[in-house]
This record gives C-alpha cells, sequence and structure tokens, in this order.
C-alpha cells in the first residue's frame, strides 16, 4: 500500500467513529501543501485505499462531503481489542492488554495529529503494568511483578514509582542489597542525565530499607487523578455518575451537580469516578474554586487547561479563538491575532466564552472529557456564565461535567442553586445531593479502616457514629487524631488501643466538633510546623512553598522540615505544578485560618503580600488580596485598581466592580477626588457591561456630584459622564421588566434639567464627538420619555447631533447622527423622511473613508428597516441579508439576530413562508447559543412563526409557539396589565 493511502486508513482507523469533510481531512493529513494540491492527494490516496482492501466499499463511508470508516463493517483492530480489554480492569484482562501492546502506535510515523493518541495508549500501558505490578506483589509472586516493572522502565526510564517497586519487591524478596542497588541506580541516572536528586519518598523508602524496617505491600499505581481510598455508603451515586460517562464516551456529553455539607463526600466521590473514567481511556481534568486566595476570575478553567498545555497547542483552533486564549494564556497561545473589528464588550466576552468551549470539545475528539469543578460555590460570576453558557452545548460531545459545591454555603437564591433549578427544568443536568452516611454505611467504612472482625467494628463504629453523625470528613479526622494521641494504635494491621478495648462504652473524650478535632491535631505539631501551618492557611488551600517560605523569613532547612511533617501528618499534599501544595481538604484550611487572631491574620498577610510582589508582582489580585486583609490602604487601593483592570479586560465585569467597591471603600476619609471619580467612572462602566444598569447610573451620578461639588470645569468629563447614564437609561428601559423601566423614568425626569443646562453651556464650545453622542443619547430618551409632551425635542436634539457632526467631517460619525435622525422621523410617523434620511446614511457607508464595519451594519439595518415601514418588503431584504452577512463575518452576534428578526419579518410580509421558517431556525440557533437576557427577547419573531403554523392549519405548532412568545413577554413586562399597545400582536 503506498504511504498516502497508509495515512488516510491509520487516520480513519484511529478516529473510526467519525465521518470527516474532504477539506478539513486533506488539511490535517498533508498540512504543508495548498488547498488544491492537498485534495488532489487525498482522491488519489482514497483511491488506493479503497484498491488495497479487500472488499474495499465495505470498509469505508464515502459521500460527496464526507469520508470515515464504517464502523459497522467486519474487522478486528488491535487497539480497538486493547481498549476493551483495559477498560475491563479485571486482572485476566490486563494481562491480555499489555501483551496486545507491541510497541509505540504506528512508530514508523511522525505526524501531529498521531502523537496525542501515541501519548494515550502509551500512558495506558505504563497504568496497566503498575496495576499489574500490585496484583502480583500482594499474591507474593515478586518474580512476576519484577518483570512488569521493567517493562514499565522500558516506557519510563525516569519513573521513580517504579524505582520505588523494584526496591519494595526486592526487599520483601528478602534480598536488601539489591533493593539498595536499585536506588544507587536511580540516584546516579537522575543525578547524570537530569542533575536533581530522587524525591524525598524515595529517600525515605530507601532509608526504611537499609535500617530493615517493614516496608508497604502496597505499590502507587499512578493516574490522571491519584487513586483515593475506597469509597463506602456511595455506590448508587458511583454507579449513576459511571453511566453517565459511559453515555458521554457515545458522543451523549451532560452535566452532573453534586452536593452537600461540608465533608459529606463529594470530592471523594467524584475523585473516585475520575480515576475510574482514567482507567476507562477518558481524561480527567481538574479546576478548583477558592474562598481565601482570590486569582484569575476564570481560575478552575485555567488550571484544568493548563495540566493539557502540550495538547491545547496542537488544536485545530481558529485564529480568532486562539487570539481570545491568549488572554488566558499566555504561554500557551499567540496574542499577536489582534482583532481586526470593534465589537462591544459583551460580544467579545462571548467569544472568550466559546474560545473556552472549543478547546474542551476539540480535545475531546481526541479523548473523552471529564471536567471536575470543585467548590463552584466560591466561583466567580464570570465562571458562572460561561457554565450557563456551555451547559445547553455539550450534550453532542464526549464531554462530562461534574461540579460540587456546599449547600452550607449557599442560600435558595444563590446563583448556583438558581442555576441547577433551570437546567433541571430544561433536562440538560443530572442533580445529586449527598446525605450524610448511615449507620450501616459506617459500621462498613470504620471495619474496613479498621480491619476489625464485624462485631468489634460495629462497636467502635457506632461509638464513631455518635460523634460525628456520619459526617465521613469528622470520622477521618477523629481517627486521624486518636491514632496520633495513641488512643488507636495498629497491631499487625488492625487497630487496637484504648479506644477499640473500650468499644461502646469508651469514656475517652472526643472533641465536639470538627473544628475542635483539627485544632486538637494542630496542637501536636512541631512549633515550626504550626508556624508555617498558619503561613499556608492565609495563603489559601493551594500555596507555594517558596512565596510561604519567604514570608516566614525561615531558612530552606527549617521551611523543608516544616513541610514535610505537614506532609507526613496529612495535613498538605504535592500538586502536579512544581513547588505548589494543596491542603487534604479545604476544611483544614479554613479552621485553621479562623483560629488565628487578628494581628495574626494581618501579620501573615503582609508578610504574603510583600513575597508576592518580589516574586509575582503581576498577580494583582492575590496582592490586593493580601494587602487590604493586612490593613495595607494604600497599597491595597493600588492593587484593587489593577486586579479591576486586568478582570474587566477578561470580560469579568462583575469581579472588576468587586474590586472597584473595595478600593473606593478603602478611599473613605482621603481627599483625592481625582481617583475617587476615575474609581466611580469605571465602577460604572462595569456595572453596566454587568447588565446591573441601576447600580451604573447611581456610580455616575456619584462621580457627577464629585465633579460638580468641586467646581471642576472640564465640560467634557461631565458630557461623557451624563452620556453614559443616558445611554445606560435607555437600555434600561429596552431591557428590564416594568418596576426597572419606571426607575429609568425616574432618573431620566431627574437628570434632564441639569443635562439641558449642559448642552446650553456647549452651544459656544467647538464640536466634540462626546457631545455628538449626549444628544443622540438624549435623542432616544426624548422618544421613550418625553414625546409625548413636546415631539419637537427629539428632533431639535437628532438635528443639533447632525450639525455637529458636518463639522468633524468624519463619514462614520455623520452617519451615526443620520440613524439617529432617521429614528426620530420614524417615530413622528414620517416614513418617507425618515427612507431618505436613511438612505443618506447609506450613501455615506458605501463611500470611501467608511472603516467601521459594525457602523455600517447599523446603516444597513437602519436602512432596511426604513424600507419596511414604506412597504418595500423585497428591497429591504437585500439590505438585512448584508448586514447578516457582515455580522456573522465579525462575530457581532447582536446584530446578527436583529438582522435575522427583521429578514424573518420580510418574509411574512411577502408570504414567503418556507424560507421564513428557515430563517427562524438560523435565529433559534444563536438564540439557544446566547442567553436571551443577553440579546434581547425574541418573541416577535416567535409570535409570527405562531402565526404562519395557524395559518397552514398546525393549530399545534401554532399553540405551542403562541405559549412561548407570551412566556417570554410576560418575563419581561411582568403581566398583561402591563402591556402596551405594540405588545398585542
Amino acid at each position: 500500500m503506498r504511504p498516502r493511502a497508509q495515512r488516510l486508513l491509520a487516520y480513519l482507523l484511529l478516529h473510526r467513529n467519525g465521518a470527516f469533510f474532504r477539506r478539513n481531512l486533506a488539511f490535517t493529513l498533508w498540512p504543508d501543501t495548498s488547498e488544491e494540491e492537498s485534495l488532489g492527494i487525498l482522491r488519489r490516496a482514497l483511491s488506493d485505499l479503497r484498491a488495497s482492501l479487500p472488499g474495499g466499499e465495505d470498509y469505508l463511508k464515502i459521500t460527496r462531503e464526507k469520508i470515515g470508516w464504517n464502523s459497522n463493517a467486519s474487522f478486528w483492530l488491535d487497539i480497538e481489542e486493547f481498549d476493551k480489554q483495559i477498560q475491563r480492569n479485571e486482572h485476566g484482562s490486563l494481562l491480555n492488554a499489555v501483551n496486545l501492546y507491541s510497541g509505540e502506535l504506528l512508530r514508523e510515523m511522525d505526524e501531529d495529529w498521531i502523537q496525542p493518541e501515541r501519548e494515550r495508549y502509551r500512558q495506558m500501558q505504563f497504568n496497566a503494568l503498575r496495576q499489574l505490578t500490585a496484583h502480583h506483589q500482594a499474591r507474593q509472586d515478586y518474580a512476576a511483578a519484577m518483570d512488569f516493572t521493567r517493562r514499565a522502565l522500558f516506557l519510563e526510564p525516569f519513573s521513580e514509582s517504579v524505582y520505588q517497586d523494584r526496591m519494595r519487591l526486592h526487599f520483601l524478596a528478602g534480598d536488601r542489597a539489591a533493593a539498595l542497588a536499585e536506588y544507587e541506580r536511580l540516584q546516579s541516572m537522575l543525578e547524570n542525565e537530569l542533575g536533581v536528586e530522587p524525591m524525598e519518598d524515595t529517600r525515605a523508602l530507601a532509608d526504611a530499607i537499609m535500617r530493615g524496617e517493614s516496608v508497604s505491600l502496597k505499590s502507587s499505581q499512578p493516574s490522571a487523578v491519584s487513586i483515593p481510598p475506597r469509597l463506602v455508603g456511595r455506590e448508587a451515586e458511583t454507579n449513576k455518575l459511571l453511566g453517565l460517562w459511559d453515555e458521554a464516551k457515545q458522543t451523549h456529553g451532560s452535566l452532573a451537580i453534586i452536593s452537600g455539607e461540608a465533608g459529606i463526600g463529594k470530592s471523594h466521590l467524584i475523585r473516585t469516578v475520575a480515576h475510574q473514567v482514567a482507567q476507562r481511556g477518558g481524561l480527567p481534568l481538574i479546576g478548583y474554586c477558592y474562598e481565601f486566595e482570590n486569582t484569575l476570575p476564570y481560575q478552575p478553567i485555567v488550571d484544568a487547561l493548563r495540566s493539557v498545555s502540550a495538547s491545547l497547542q496542537g488544536l485545530n483552533l481558529s485564529n480568532v479563538h486562539r487570539a481570545a486564549l491568549a488572554r488566558l494564556l499566555p504561554d500557551i497561545f499567540d496574542s499577536n491575532e489582534a482583532a481586526k473589528f470593534q465589537l462591544t464588550p459583551e460580544e467579545l466576552r462571548v467569544q472568550l466564552f466559546e474560545a473556552l468551549l472549543q478547546a474542551f470539545i476539540l480535545l475531546s475528539k481526541t479523548q473523552p472529557i471529564l471536567l471536575l469543578l470543585e467548590d463552584m460555590h466560591w466561583a466567580s460570576e464570570i465562571v458562572l456564565d460561561w457554565f450557563t453558557f456551555i451547559a445547553p452545548r455539550i450534550s453532542d460531545n464526549r464531554f462530562l461535567i461534574l461540579a460540587t459545591y456546599r449547600t452550607d454555603e449557599v442560600a435558595a437564591q444563590h446563583a448556583l442553586p438558581r442555576l441547577v433549578r433551570r437546567f433541571e427544568r430544561e433536562g440538560v443536568v443530572t442533580s445529586i445531593t449527598l446525605e450524610r452516611l448511615s449507620r450501616e454505611a459506617n459500621r462498613e467504612w470504620v471495619a474496613h479502616l479498621s480491619g476489625l472482625d464485624a462485631g468489634d467494628a460495629d462497636e467502635v463504629a457506632d461509638r464513631l457514629f455518635t460523634e460525628t453523625g456520619g459526617n465521613p470528613f469528622f470520622l477521618g479526622e477523629i481517627v486521624q487524631g486518636m491514632l496520633e494521641t495513641g488512643q488507636i494504635q495498629l497491631e499487625n494491621g488492625k487497630w487496637a488501643g484504648s479506644f477499640v478495648r473500650r468499644g461502646g462504652d469508651a469514656d475517652v473524650p472526643l472533641p465536639d466538633s470538627l473544628r475542635a478535632t483539627i485544632l486538637a491535631r494542630t496542637g501536636r505539631l512541631s512549633e515550626m510546623a504550626l508556624s508555617f501551618l498558619q503561613a499556608a492557611a492565609t495563603a489559601g488551600r493551594t500555596f507555594h512553598y517558596d512565596i510561604v517560605s519567604q514570608a516566614g523569613g525561615w531558612n530552606q532547612e527549617t521551611s523543608l522540615n516544616a513541610l514535610e511533617e505537614l506532609r507526613a501528618r496529612g495535613f498538605i499534599r504535592e500538586s502536579d505544578v512544581r513547588y505548589m501544595f494543596v491542603f487534604a481538604h479545604h476544611l483544614l484550611c479554613e479552621a485553621i485560618y479562623a483560629d488565628l487572631t487578628s494581628p495574626r491574620r494581618a501579620f501573615w498577610h503582609l508578610n504574603l503580600a510583600k513575597s508576592i510582589q518580589a516574586r509575582q508582582p503581576e498577580d494583582s489580585a492575590a496582592l490586593a488580596h493580601h494587602f487590604v486583609a493586612a490593613g495595607e490602604k494604600e497599597m491595597g487601593i493600588e492593587y484593587s485598581r489593577k486586579a479591576a483592570q486586568r478582570a474587566e479586560a477578561l470580560y469579568a465585569y462583575e469581579e472588576a466592580s468587586r474590586y472597584l467597591r473595595i478600593a473606593l471603600d478603602l478611599m473613605a476619609g482621603k481627599d483625592d477626588r481625582g481617583i475617587r471619580i476615575a474609581l466611580l467612572e469605571s465602577l460604572g462602566d462595569n456595572d453596566r457591561l454587568a447588565l446591573q444598569s441601576l447600580e451604573a447610573i447611581s456610580a455616575y451620578q456619584s462621580a457627577l456630584e464629585l465633579i460638580q461639588a468641586g467646581g471642576d470645569t472640564d465640560k467634557i468629563a461631565q458630557t461623557r459622564l451624563y452620556r453614559k447614564i443616558f445611554q445606560t437609561v435607555v437600555s434600561l428601559w429596552e431591557n428590564a421588566r416594568a418596576e426597572t423601566s419606571s426607575a429609568a423614568n425616574k432618573v431620566s425626569m431627574t437628570l434632564r434639567p441639569k443635562v439641558d443646562e449642559l448642552i446650553r453651556s456647549l452651544q459656544n464650545s467647538p464640536p466634540h464627538l462626546e457631545t455628538i453622542n449626549l444628544l443622540r443619547a438624549l435623542t432616544m430618551d426624548a422618544i421613550i420619555f418625553h414625546f409625548h409632551e413636546d415631539n419637537n425635542q427629539a428632533f431639535q436634539f437628532a438635528s443639533a447631533a447632525v450639525d455637529m457632526a458636518k463639522n468633524l467631517r468624519s463619514p462614520v460619525i455623520m452617519s451615526t447622527a443620520l440613524t439617529t435622525l432617521a429614528t426620530v422621523y420614524g417615530a413622528r410617523g414620517m416614513m418617507r423622511e425618515r427612507l431618505e434620511v436613511a438612505l443618506q446614511a447609506m450613501q455615506l457607508g458605501r463611500g470611501s473613508g467608511f472603516d467601521d464595519p459594525q457602523e455600517f451594519i447599523q446603516v444597513l439595518i437602519g436602512a432596511g428597516s426604513a424600507l419596511v415601514a414604506v412597504g418595500e418588503y423585497s428591497r429591504a431584504i437585500s439590505y438585512f441579508k448584508e448586514a447578516e452577512e457582515i455580522a456573522r463575518q465579525i462575530r457581532a452576534i447582536h446584530d446578527q439576530i436583529r438582522a435575522l428578526s427583521l429578514l424573518h419579518l420580510c418574509l411574512f410580509r411577502l408570504d414567503r413562508w418556507d424560507e421564513m421558517l428557515k430563517v427562524e431556525e438560523a435565529r433559534r440557533v444563536l438564540q439557544g447559543i446566547y442567553p436571551s437576557w443577553r440579546l434581547g427577547a425574541p418573541c416577535f419573531a416567535i409570535g409570527l412563526s405562531s402565526a404562519v403554523h395557524a395559518m397552514r392549519g398546525d393549530q399545534e405548532s401554532s399553540k405551542k409557539l403562541k405559549d412561548e412568545s407570551l412566556s417570554i413577554m410576560l418575563s419581561v413586562v411582568g403581566s398583561l396589565e402591563n402591556f402596551r399597545r405594540s405588545h398585542h400582536y
């Protein structure tokens, strides 16, 4: 078979469950050739392949557009059999699997698209060999176990865990010299090849062997997620989640949310599932939300993606999506691909949301993904928004999301439970609430932990159940504390000691709360380890060793001794990131931090801030958090402003507003109006972008009051703030409920006298863009709130904007002013005048020097709408189609939906119903992706579709659409009593 046919065959077999567009397939297989040439090579390769395969037509699915492998054909494939044997995860099946593996996948090929699959199969083989090692070691078949370690080292020559297995096996077989020789071999290799020493675990094992102490019979088995201890009492939940995983592997992705009180076992459950998913060929990715630390707004998502950074770089993402991801992952993606168009902040935010989703979807094409998001009760607003965005989009992908949250941390009206209820109604989420362990499950767990016979174990378990109430984490902490004090001892692998001997009658005093249990354990630490632990708890659940060590001012040996003591006692564990450590449970971190006195907290916060400032000066969010907590106002203000700027740059407007409010609170009592005004205006901008319109108006008004109270003569600054207020007022009336529309009216009535006075004072000033934009905003305000009192006001404002725009000689600015004037004519019922002005703007848009595609979309929609108003629907269609096409190209989603809705109306008026329903289908696709509270209610378009179905005699579909339209209307205006004349259609 020719090489080109071999390449095609390999790709189709590796992706045997898919079908690929010819153009995409050609580019993937021959990326270094032109499109025309690669398509030609693909045609010839396909011809060669059909000729080479016996009955080639049976094995291939070929259409004019797509090519794929026919998975229904009769064939045997080694990698498919390997996958099946691994997934069975039994001793015999693992043995079959490792014997099937004959070396690197397609070792003779060196293609980028092979690398992820090659690495996946290599890792599966390695994990299977480790499991077989553990199995034979437990059976004391040391020779067989040693053979599996030799094969594992062939795959991972520098794996210390495998060397630990070999040391342990030699020692258990009675050959201590050979065990120490293995250590010396590893030590020499690491020194010569990598210039590093063996890990602490390896050194400790060597010391134990040298002293002749007993070593564990267990061999640690690696996977993408560390293996959790046995899970008891959660069998039904585990099976349910694994069932969702099996569906996700078959391209039926979903979302599951696990809730329960702190310590109930949410993390244990999902990590157990993650381990089994890894064993079945899945890729678990983990992200955490944190309470104490304040880092990137997208931190849990970024954490999950960073663990597969190498795979991310090879994804076939669009340039637009790569540029968006560069904002979050600048070390992985190139940020040189600048945005070509001035999109709105909301559209840029959606673009980043889409880029993140596409990254996960493309990763799942190679290997099904399990995304774990822990502690979502602490998730930032931007993470919850992204969560809402992706939930309806994952059902057709090999993608399962498991998210956890604490029920005792959130009220019923918290955003997260509301999302859960909404997702449940829409059928896109599985919700699981974990209850405390039953008495029977508690007995089973204690029997498993203690090694005691059933009767003895039950007595001990019942006493512990009385103290802990079935909370698994509380139980574990109490047992750990008694092991440390000797109240429970280990004898021949079983519990012994005073607590066990007395059983249910034991009078051993136990702490009466989880916090007391944790603090009792910390009291048994050395003084140095306790200090390090307190500093680490102030840093947060995840902390960097160097930063905590520097904050304490300790030398390396002192810090390392403390770190190793804490690790040995189970307070912390090492993360996958170099020098990063994690508290074993967030409750440990919380209890230790809560026990610190206020001066001690301030001391550690300040020291940590200085340490971060020296090592990670760009981490403005963490610096803001620690300086504020330390009571350092000046630095707190500085870094809160920087953190707000970074959050705003990532479209996390809610987080930006939070930092700005912190900075404003710190400004209390300070006489610096300039900084306060800048903070208030920025707060207004972010509140407005977060759709918190009333809060935005309040911030702008406060900034204005400060300017006016200080006698500031900067009229352009006042003009800008008034413009922002009235733009917000107009948007509030257009998109909000009846009660907030009434609030907008009150703001307008209150401010109009003041802004009229400002406009009069600007009459003799040079023309300015801010003045024109204020006049345009006042025009819309006059149409909405004051038109029936004086419809000349709107015309005067719009005409003044046009006259001023003429002096600036900018076709773009002039077109915006003309579009506003056309709106006034439309409101006055002067439709021919409206059309004339709209076509003037159209002429400017077609001319040279017009370089704003988004404004040109407004011109096209304005001209098309003017034509609709005079009944020229056929002529309007071309304008709406052009507007929709440009909007689609630059990803201006709001404008794309507007154009589709207006096109939909024209086709309805022309009785072109089939075309109309196709347009409605396209609009619904977009509306399904982007939530209506961001894009505006689509009720009118749905109502027109209802009318078409009624006229066609399909009353059932008509009623369904009518009810949907009415439901949307009621969600906006509240009740039928609030309907205006235009609402009845």
